[in-house]
């Protein structure tokens, strides 16, 4: 399991934590399905290089999908060649 928290830049692509990241690509090719908890899946393209892992492909459509924004988390979890999204989003008062 691991936490990508949202900033601007990962609209249309994301970085795998650097303390997850060789873990992480032990797990996965050049692509994965992930899937949010609603059953939804998101084919996401790997991009590894030998500073960062990158998320790419649905990641953008999963972005705009569940409205998440700078500030919001992105839980990430291993379920058996598949990995398991849940928005963790900033709540705001009014």
């Amino acid at each position: 399991m691991f936490i990508i928290n949202f900033v601007e830049y990962f609209r249309n692509r994301a970085i795998v934590p650097c303390k997850n990241r060789v873990y992480f690509n032990s797990l996965v090719g050049e692509k994965f399905e992930m899937v949010t908890w609603k059953g939804i899946p998101y084919t996401i393209s790997v991009s590894k290089n030998r500073a960062t892992t990158e998320l790419e492909g649905d990641w953008s459509m999963f972005v705009h999908d569940h409205q998440i924004v700078p500030g919001d988390s992105v839980m990430m979890l291993s379920k058996i060649l598949r990995f398991l999204a849940v928005c963790l989003q900033t709540v705001t008062s009014t």
